[in-house]
């Protein structure tokens, strides 16, 4: 378990744990308790980070109040998104509504988009060792060059993606990367209130990931047969695309945005070991770099998404809703939490002081990550992590 999850389910456990202690310590009881009595909280920035938009049973809207903060300014001609879609086609779980936000309509069923190797190619009354070795082939593909007569198969899957592939490079000469959360699904069954942010899809992150490994592959492809601009292009393209993604919003996306930019990476390493270029391909190739948008610092992510998610998880427990209570269950330790308020009377808590604890630790997570020496930072994150562990 990484830092982050740590400090996560400890918001979620510390803040629990200050609603029993508020709870045994109180003088006096609420006068409704159970099913029927609304979830005691106060909204404002020391307890709910956010303070609107607020939903009808007086909970703040999460995935509409970090949709508002990241896509605030963005238009759809200079989002990436807005290409990343039209070339992933329609995703089956997304509603109508995830592409009205991004400004288009949601994509016909029927188009030329990217699909995972071996798709489009019949492979049905193909050997299992020749799907075996094909298989292979495409992993290694994305960091080795090679060329159509190795890989005749996979080199006949990247051709048929031309279309989609340029609409990536499209989304990677945009300024800007905007993925809307959605917590509308389409046949996936839906809860009775509110889906908690922890159980939110991410459906076009893997989408993503694949069109870079695209990319890559036609990158090492166009290396192997000796056409280091065309490599260096499909290169670039996935650097850019992979420092857009870094924006986020959620922790998942970001960290898809480094894995990108760290295989593009790793192919530029390929190209320069292999072709030797000129001083004047040299300098092309580092105006290129400096070109590059910077890379979104984990510090943002955690600061909002990751701390929202955390308090949004407080929120589902004390809403006392069966099934959004059930869907915490994604993070096993935050699901045990859930389970064991099911038989006490949460909604009559205090939880002011639950998300209060809860905010402290993600402050001071945040004020670590915000000093100015790597040293510095690790020594705060290790006495939060002690911290944490001692509580």
């Amino acid at each position: 378990m990484n830092r982050n999850q740590i400090v996560f389910l400890a918001a979620v456990s510390a803040g629990c744990a200050a609603v029993v202690f508020t709870a045994w310590t109180a003088e006096e009881t609420v006068g409704q308790t159970g099913a029927a009595a609304k979830p005691r909280f106060t909204i404002s920035p020391e307890t709910t980070f956010f303070t609107e938009p607020v939903r009808a049973d007086g909970s703040i809207d999460f995935v509409a109040a970090i949709n508002k903060n990241f896509g605030k300014g963005v238009k759809p001609e200079e989002n990436a998104c807005t290409y990343l879609h039209r070339a992933f086609g329609p995703i089956q779980e997304l509603p109508p509504s995830f592409y009205a936000k991004l400004g288009i309509e949601r994509p016909p069923a029927q188009g030329q988009y990217l699909q995972p190797f071996p798709l489009p190619l019949a492979i049905a009354d193909w050997p299992a060792e020749r799907v075996e070795k094909v298989l292979d082939d495409a992993e290694a593909a994305v960091a080795r060059t090679w060329t159509r007569q190795e890989c005749p198969e996979l080199g006949a899957w990247l051709d048929a993606h031309r279309e989609p592939l340029e609409l990536v490079h499209a989304a990677a000469r945009c300024q800007k990367f905007y993925s809307p959360l959605s917590d509308e699904f389409i046949n996936v069954e839906q809860t009775k209130g509110p889906v908690p942010l922890l159980a939110v899809l991410l459906p076009g992150a893997s989408k993503l990931r694949m069109a870079a490994r695209m990319l890559c592959s036609r990158a090492m492809l166009q290396l192997g047969e000796g056409n280091a601009e065309g490599a260096w292009h499909d290169l670039i393209a996935c650097r850019r695309l992979g420092r857009l993604a870094s924006v986020g919003p959620t922790l998942a996306e970001t960290r898809v945005g480094y894995s990108i930019e760290n295989m593009g990476s790793r192919g530029m390493l390929t190209l320069l070991q292999q072709t030797h270029p000129s001083s004047a391909a040299v300098k092309q190739y580092r105006s290129d770099l400096k070109k590059l948008p910077p890379i979104r610092s984990i510090r943002e992510i955690v600061n909002v998404s990751e701390r929202c998610t955390s308090i949004d998880a407080l929120l589902t427990i004390a809403s006392g809703q069966p099934d959004a209570m059930e869907l915490l269950g994604v993070e096993p330790e935050v699901g045990k939490a859930a389970h064991l308020f099911r038989r006490v009377p949460i909604r009559a808590f205090d939880w002011n002081e639950a998300l209060k604890t809860g905010n402290a630790y993600y402050d001071r997570m945040v004020s670590a990550m915000r000093l100015p020496t790597h040293a510095l930072r690790r020594a705060a994150i290790a006495k939060l992590g002690s911290d944490l562990q001692h509580r």
